[in-house]
């Protein structure tokens, strides 16, 4: 089943109330009409593999903050296993503006850097490979199939999706990789390239809260956030990566859950 919802490019908080008539592992599938790669939110609620999840029955109702505008918002549901939306159906949608009770500021210059790494993360779906500025040319994002290296002359392909200079603060970022990401995950990676050139830190875990803060501080929810570490995660390596991978999300979990927006906040 099918919706699509004219948000008129506000920012807005959209309740969806889904009801499914037998057991079904459910997909929520939120993206941009007309847009390729411009998927919000894709999740799964039920598994038939985990014993003390269980399957998706009957009605519940889900909540999904958009603190950037959408031009047009197309959600589907389905089930994850046949792709069928049988016994699926969207009985509700309802949104409303969205209203943020931390006051957030940020420096000018931090605040360039917020608004072109989400223009760029809504966008890049769509656009073609090459180098991309921020409004005053204070930022730069080079966007390649792949991230390569440049500390020798092998020019060999480094997997991960984005990596930044610390002695200039230029960003690489994949399209193989981000094309297989939501905008808010390609988001949270842009924000944590950002503070380890801001802040001059290689501390990735420290890198991670700080993506995670302004995420939740900007009005994001917890869940997408947690999906988005979630799937950075998916691919790990060695036993042992995988392991200290592990912990470090468990650790950015804790940090989400723990989050409040009660205090002004200055970046």
């Amino acid at each position: 089943m099918n919706r699509f919802i004219p948000t008129n490019g506000e920012a807005f908080k959209l309740l969806v109330e889904v009801q499914a008539s037998y057991p079904v592992e459910l997909m929520l599938y939120g993206y941009e009409a007309n847009l390729t790669n411009t998927v919000h939110f894709l999740r799964q609620y039920g598994d038939a593999n985990v014993a003390e999840v269980g399957m998706f029955q009957g009605i519940h109702s889900f909540e999904f903050p958009f603190p950037k505008s959408v031009e047009k918002l197309k959600i589907e549901v389905f089930d994850k296993r046949s792709n069928s939306t049988d016994g699926i159906k969207i009985r509700k949608i309802k949104y409303m503006a969205l209203g943020l009770p931390v006051r957030v500021t940020f420096a000018p210059h931090v605040q360039e850097y917020i608004d072109f790494a989400f223009d760029f993360s809504h966008s890049c779906g769509f656009h073609e490979t090459g180098t991309y500025e921020s409004e005053s040319g204070l930022y730069s994002i080079v966007f390649s199939d792949y991230v390569r290296s440049w500390e020798d002359q092998t020019n060999a392909i480094i997997y991960t999706p984005a990596r930044v200079n610390h002695a200039n603060g230029i960003v690489e970022a994949s399209k193989y990789y981000f094309d297989q990401l939501t905008i808010t995950n390609r988001f949270m990676i842009l924000l944590h390239e950002f503070t380890h050139f801001y802040f001059n830190t290689k501390d990735e875990l420290e890198c991670d809260l700080m993506a995670c803060n302004i995420c939740l501080m900007l009005g994001f929810s917890k869940t997408e956030c947690m999906y988005a570490i979630a799937r950075l995660f998916d691919y790990c390596g060695t036993d042992e990566q995988c392991q200290a991978f592990i912990n470090r999300k468990e650790k950015i979990i804790e940090f989400i859950n723990q989050w409040t927006n009660e205090y002004e906040t200055t970046i």
